[in-house]
């Protein structure tokens, strides 16, 4: 009888979920990546309120909101132009189910992390090396998120770059440029997402617009050396 009742409110509320929830009123989400370290998800600009993105999870993530404007301040970085604000949040299970409004002019990118990647070397970083181009959301053990912007022309120095999500919020032009002295060229699109893995670089902005990426940085199983 007890397991009787549990199926009818199983089913009454599933019922109710059905009939409440918002129709799709927006482009859905998907899986824009995935390999071995991590998948990432990404929910389009939307109305808001939808709730199309709710998800369960049973490894740790880190959910960012990626607005499509980019206008507001950078702090910290006086003289530079101004560019919207992105949020992390960074969880671990269990947690159960994550209910996540769609946002109208933000996309909600989920990035799990599947594993962690092997130790690699870490030298010289980027965030301290190169500040004015650099500017950290959120860290943790686990990764660190970092928004990236260069305005036309301008470069940074040669850095360690661990694994890492790399999120376009700008159509860009870049010249990457390796320790072994040779160049290539990187034509992205806005709201490109793709997978680089560690190495050395320095990046030039060779467009005539803002190059912003944000970029998940995926940190090593043990101390990484520097």
């Amino acid at each position: 009888m007890l397991v009787g009742i549990r199926v009818a409110l199983v089913a009454a509320v599933v019922s109710v979920i059905a009939v409440g929830a918002p129709q799709q009123s927006g482009p859905p989400a998907y899986i824009a990546l995935e390999n071995d370290y991590v998948r990432v998800s990404v929910a389009p600009p939307a109305t808001p309120t939808m709730l199309t993105d709710c998800f369960s999870f049973d490894i740790p993530f880190v959910r960012l909101i990626v607005p499509t404007e980019v206008t507001a301040p950078m702090p910290d970085v006086p003289g530079k132009p101004n560019y919207t604000r992105v949020f992390a949040a960074y969880a671990e299970p269990p947690r159960g189910v994550v209910t996540c409004s769609r946002k109208e002019h933000a996309s909600v990118i989920i990035v799990y992390l599947k594993a962690q990647s092997a130790n690699s070397v870490f030298h010289d970083d980027a965030v301290t090396a190169d500040r004015a181009h650099n500017e950290v959301i959120l860290e943790n053990d686990r990764l660190r998120v970092v928004r990236i912007r260069f305005e036309p022309g301008e470069s940074g120095p040669m850095v360690d770059k661990r694994p890492r999500v790399i999120i376009a919020r700008t159509d860009s032009h870049a010249t990457v440029t390796f320790p072994d002295g040779h160049s290539e060229m990187h034509d992205v699109k806005a709201g490109t997402v793709s997978f680089g893995n560690a190495g050395r670089q320095a990046t030039k902005n060779a467009g005539t617009t803002s190059l912003e990426n944000i970029v998940v940085e995926l940190k090593s199983k043990d101390s990484e050396k520097k």
